[in-house]
């Protein structure tokens, strides 16, 4: 059974505030999360990009659910990346780089992708709001070019008469 957005934006109130932790659980699922990661920090993290981009429709609420995903993998990817510096620094550091050099540049490879997708995703709400914007402009210039017709001017009756010669 589909959804309905209970707060979808008006003509008073076309900014939102984006969906409660409740609407985008029931809407995307559970945050991407693995064990011992932060739920509120990813629900800061959401709140912070969707208060920055303030969706107007769910089209975008899906692209900020998106992006906030492509993030929080960004920052557990980079993450990772530090655990394995940390690990190698415990150890004889150019031994254990010569061994995780290969993993450190998969993860860079991941994070590069994760990067990639979300500049993807901020193309798209980017696009989005330009169409949208470039159709509201024709809508009013349509409007604007239809309420303010040129009238031919002509002479009334009485007017006629007047600058008629015999």
């Amino acid at each position: 059974m589909r959804e309905v957005i209970t707060n979808a934006p008006t003509a008073g109130n076309k900014a939102r505030s984006g969906l409660s932790k409740e609407e985008s659980a029931r809407f995307f699922g559970l945050p991407p999360l693995i064990a011992g990661e932060d739920p509120a920090q990813y629900e800061r993290i959401r709140a912070q990009i969707s208060a920055a981009v303030q969706p107007l429709d769910f089209l975008e609420e899906i692209w900020v659910n998106d992006v906030v995903n492509h993030v929080w993998e960004m920052l557990r990817l980079r993450l990772l990346m530090v655990d394995l510096h940390d690990e190698d620094l415990r150890v004889v550091l150019t031994a254990a780089l010569a061994l995780k050099i290969d993993k450190m540049e998969r993860i860079d490879r991941m994070i590069t992708g994760a990067e990639a997708r979300r500049n993807v995703a901020l193309r798209e709400i980017d696009r989005h709001r330009a169409t949208l914007a470039a159709a509201l402009r024709q809508a009013a210039d349509e409007v604007l070019d239809a309420e303010f017709k040129e009238i031919p001017l002509s002479l009334t009756e009485g007017e006629a008469g007047r600058d008629e010669r015999p």
